[in-house]
């Protein structure tokens, strides 16, 4: 029986096969790490990412929804998709004095979320509320008869024009003081159902009106009407000639806030308790011509206070605002502040 015998030449060609295998998979060692870090590399930028867009959504929350809502009230869940991937909002508790959100990062098939709670601390009473009237602008109160108004009065960037009406107080032209910032919706969430009305609404004698309307519309209160609640709209809210009207709201509750005008030109013999407030960017309150009007509480015009051609009007301030303040109007100089954060994956 031969032997099996290999010369050089075929060693070497053995050898040479042996080393190309042992490199090829070398390669292939390398090439699956280098593949795995790639792969790693990209997942750990997109978490980065994730957890980016996560306290985007929140800070977004605190800027567009927080910073100007006085009670919380209106806070609601949003979605946004942004640059590489989206993130999404919930609320998962919203109080007067707390909420919390949760806020999940999403890019590719990665998720990054995380929940945070904020508080609201400090601030104080809007400072227009010490002030029996306040104007935005001017306060003309010109041509009247009789009539005597008790506190203080202020315009905050315009000037004062005072017929022969009795101020017992004083009276402080561009005073710098701002108008208060009031969330509508706090107002409407209050109001009943069977009370958030669609459209234009009258206030008809007859008929005794308790707890919040809100008007999404313009609210009318005819000579005769009742109202032992709050009227608030969304346009004007007139009063013309209207005579023998009571509003009188339980407190801390205001009487009156308008989106727009509060006109009541010639009312007469008439009795109002709380704060009227008549907001908008163009909109005054004008109240000429009335005759025996009684208010009692704070009024407050976002450009101008006109009470012009009154015969015996008695404005007189309630102190009460200032310890018991009406609800959903924001307290000035307030911080919000993050009591915890933690992520959930």
């Amino acid at each position: 029986m031969g032997r099996l015998t290999l010369d050089r030449d075929g060693i070497s060609c053995v050898t040479t096969i042996y080393i190309m295998f042992l490199l090829a998979t070398l390669a292939f060692v390398a090439t699956s790490l280098f593949v795995t870090d790639v792969h790693v590399g990209e997942d750990i930028h997109q978490s980065s990412q994730a957890l980016f867009l996560a306290e985007t959504g929140i800070q977004i929350a605190l800027e567009q929804q927080l910073d100007s809502d006085p009670d919380w009230s209106n806070a609601y869940d949003f979605s946004l998709a942004m640059g590489p991937g989206a993130f999404s909002v919930h609320f998962a508790s919203a109080a007067t004095s707390s909420v919390t959100m949760e806020a999940t990062g999403t890019v590719g098939e990665v998720n990054r979320k995380i929940i945070q709670t904020f508080v609201r601390t400090g601030g104080s009473v809007p400072a227009s509320f010490a002030y029996v009237i306040h104007a935005g602008g001017n306060i003309n109160i010109q041509d009247t008869v009789g009539g005597v108004i008790t506190g203080d009065i202020s315009s905050g960037s315009g000037t004062i024009h005072m017929g022969d009406i009795t101020l017992i107080g004083d009276a402080y032209p561009n005073s710098g003081v701002p108008i208060p910032i009031v969330d509508f919706e706090g107002y409407r969430n209050d109001a009943p159902v069977s009370q958030r009305i669609t459209g234009n609404f009258d206030f008809n004698p007859g008929t005794t009106y308790n707890g919040v309307w809100f008007v999404n519309g313009t609210a009318t209160i005819k000579s005769g009407a009742v109202i032992h609640g709050t009227v608030v709209a969304t346009g004007d809210i007139k009063m013309n000639g209207a005579a023998n009207v009571t509003i009188d709201p339980p407190r801390p509750y205001p009487a009156l806030i308008s989106q727009c005008n509060i006109v009541a030109n010639g009312m007469a013999n008439s009795y109002i308790r709380g704060l009227v407030y008549a907001a908008g960017s163009i909109n005054n309150a004008v109240m000429n011509e009335m005759e025996n009007v009684y208010f009692f509480g704070t009024i407050i015009g976002c450009v101008t206070v006109n009470m012009n051609d009154a015969d015996q009007i008695t404005p007189t301030y309630d102190p009460d605002i200032m310890i018991n303040p009406p609800p959903h109007f924001l307290l000035e100089d307030a911080e919000i502040e993050s009591t915890g954060w933690r992520e959930e994956y």
